[in-house]
């Protein structure tokens, strides 16, 4: 994307966090640093001053909390009293057929609950664990939690960026910002470009954010925010303070429930008063109604929405996707149309080459993404790279123009370097050329 390049920026209307709008040396001035870094003794305060340079922990509800939470449900409270009703009333069976169904729908609400809070600290794993930075006028390797406001950092190809960072020099820089962005291809970066202060993220040309990688080339940049300061810092934040709206299908559970409750009482009313008037005994009058209550209870209801529930949650965790409560289900569910700006990218950050043309010919490429388990086919049978001269020439000069890097293990394979090299030399193994 093109960048709004201000050629004699005010310094003074500019906002103190817009950093992509203000020259190197102004930068510089207002973290009170230089481009030969900190003192050991200047980080450590600052250290104190700002914290550490990591994603804050929401506090993680108690196991407790969440088992109390299973019994938030109207018509959950309703078994609860009829079980309490048919113990008084001495109908044992019943007490235990409801008691069962209780523990069924606590125990799949409390395990998937559970199961899903942990692995939402997943975002944890954006966390960078070591940084190479400008200490006393040395470059050195540190834990990127002890990286402060005004810490010079030096980074190089296939290394994620330890916090946000305003870029003082660079060679070749390309960093891929689809955690941020969404983009699929790398962003080029540079030191000199200074910037419109209102710039969206993904034109910032001079700056460099936590979590991001550095795809091609080098740089040196001046951290100007840490922890949840950071980009991505804000994301966590907004994940911690994000509400727990009940679903639609909670607010109708709850709806049928303060309906069953109200007729239910009203009935048992009616019937006992109705009995005792007659002159039958008070305790069969309230025996009578307490079992018109139990027969009125959906005993079943409960069990099979969170049965349907469980068993789409267990589908879309074969599918890698985490559900943090069963009712949510439903909502996505309820959804006819998602609309997105990206395809692939907003999740896997991948490219895949899917056809290759050569003189008059038209290859067709199949498989996605790092996945070498694909083929390449022309007229719908597959053709072995090093038997067709066209194709061989062709791939060849994809791997060897290349920058990318895939590094096979016995249980998986990494890659490093930009995605459109990477999808090329995918290609090149597809097609049996390396």
């Amino acid at each position: 994307m093109a960048a709004t390049v201000i050629a004699r920026p005010d310094t003074d209307a500019v906002p103190d966090t817009a950093w992509h709008a203000r020259a190197v040396p102004d930068v510089l001035a207002r973290l009170d640093t230089s481009e030969r870094g900190l003192t050991s003794a200047d980080a450590a305060r600052r250290l104190g001053r700002y914290g550490p340079n990591a994603l804050v922990i929401a506090t993680r509800m108690p196991a407790w909390r969440i088992l109390v939470a299973q019994f938030r449900s109207l018509v959950m409270a309703l078994l609860c009293g009829a079980a309490a009703i048919s113990v008084v009333a001495g109908d044992t069976a019943d007490a235990y057929a409801i008691v069962a169904v209780l523990l069924i729908n606590v125990s799949l609400g409390f395990a998937t609950e559970w199961r899903a809070r942990r692995a939402m600290t997943a975002l944890l794993q954006l966390d960078v664990p070591r940084a190479t930075v400008l200490r006393d006028g040395v470059l050195q390797t540190h834990d990127a939690r002890a990286l402060v406001p005004g810490d010079v950092i030096e980074l190089e190809e296939g290394q994620l960026v330890p916090a946000d960072a305003r870029i003082l020099s660079a060679t070749e820089l390309r960093v891929q910002e689809a955690v941020l962005t969404g983009e699929s291809m790398p962003s080029h970066k540079s030191a000199e470009d200074i910037l419109a202060p209102n710039l969206a993220l993904a034109d910032r040309s001079n700056m460099v954010y936590k979590s991001t990688m550095v795809v091609t080339g080098r740089a040196r940049a001046v951290v100007v925010a840490t922890g949840d300061e950071t980009e991505v810092g804000r994301i966590n934040v907004l994940v911690r303070r994000a509400p727990e709206p009940r679903t639609p299908l909670e607010r109708r559970l709850d709806e049928l429930g303060r309906q069953l409750i109200g007729w239910t009482l009203a009935a048992c009313a009616v019937v006992a008063t109705v009995f005792f008037l007659r002159g039958i005994h008070w305790r069969v009058a309230l025996e009578t109604g307490s079992a018109l209550a139990i027969a009125a209870v959906p005993e079943g209801l409960p069990a099979i929405a969170t049965r349907a529930m469980a068993g789409c949650v267990w589908r879309m965790a074969r599918r890698r996707v985490t559900v943090r409560r069963l009712p949510v289900v439903e909502t996505l569910g309820a959804a006819t149309v998602i609309c997105t700006d990206k395809t692939g990218t907003l999740t896997m950050g991948e490219m895949t080459a899917t056809a290759l043309w050569v003189a008059t010919r038209e290859y067709a490429i199949t498989g996605v993404g790092h996945a070498t388990t694909g083929a390449i086919l022309f007229d719908g049978a597959p053709v072995d790279g090093r038997d067709d001269p066209l194709v061989l020439a062709a791939l060849r000069i994809a791997a060897l123009a290349n920058r990318g890097e895939i590094v096979h293990t016995p249980n998986k394979s990494s890659v490093h370097g930009d995605p459109t090299d990477i999808a090329l030399l995918v290609a090149a193994e597809k097609g049996r050329v390396s």
